[in-house]
């Protein structure tokens, strides 16, 4: 799977550090934990909805990853110092509220933390979190994405390559007869052979009668 490098990361980081004054960072977006961490949980997967959490310590850089326990093999390479896996399925136990768990399991990291002012994306932190003195780095984290590092660039290139191997199996094999599903079909089984791993197609696809 595609994914961001370990400098672009701790570039990033350092980056939202010098931007930010405050003596800890909640990343709550999942976009933003890829963006800083290299982590990306698929939507093809059912943990995928589970919250994620990145804190960063601004005096030494250090970064915790808090994250449920199904999702280890997307956070195995994550690039972070510590991960701290909260439980919500066992095989065992049934029926855990999934963000309730994570809500207290970032509360009791928070709570030994201390740390007075904290830096958090205001859109996406859950209620009920323990922080009082907090400043919204929303706006700084979606102006620092304005510019693309050379692993960002990277990627976007690959995603190219990709969507450019799902076109030109279309047009090698579209014909009067094939439905919009048999072509979008064609397209979609061409850029998973490509990537070597199954895809989630963002975008506007139309199909049936119309």
């Amino acid at each position: 799977m595609f994914k961001l490098s370990a400098t672009g990361c701790q570039s990033r980081r350092e980056r939202l550090i010098e931007k930010v004054d405050a003596d800890l960072i909640i990343i709550s977006n999942p976009r933003h934990v890829q963006y800083l961490a290299g982590v990306f949980v698929t939507p093809l997967v059912l943990a995928h909805h589970a919250p994620i959490f990145l804190l960063i310590e601004t005096s030494t850089g250090k970064t915790t990853l808090l994250m449920q326990n199904m999702l280890g093999r997307f956070v195995d390479g994550a690039y972070v110092d510590f991960i701290a896996p909260y439980v919500w399925y066992n095989g065992v136990d049934a029926g855990v509220p999934i963000f309730q768990k994570a809500l207290s399991t970032l509360n009791s990291v928070l709570d030994d933390m201390k740390f007075k002012k904290v830096g958090v994306e205001a859109g996406s932190l859950p209620y009920g979190v323990h922080v009082s003195d907090v400043t919204d780095i929303t706006s700084i984290l979606l102006e620092m994405r304005r510019r693309k590092d050379p692993d960002e660039l990277d990627l976007i290139r690959k995603s190219i390559s990709a969507i450019e191997a799902g076109h030109k199996a279309v047009r090698s094999q579209i014909r009067p007869g094939l439905t919009e599903i048999e072509v979008f079909n064609i397209m979609m089984s061409a850029i998973a052979k490509h990537v070597g791993h199954p895809i989630v197609p963002m975008g506007d696809f139309a199909g049936g009668e119309r």
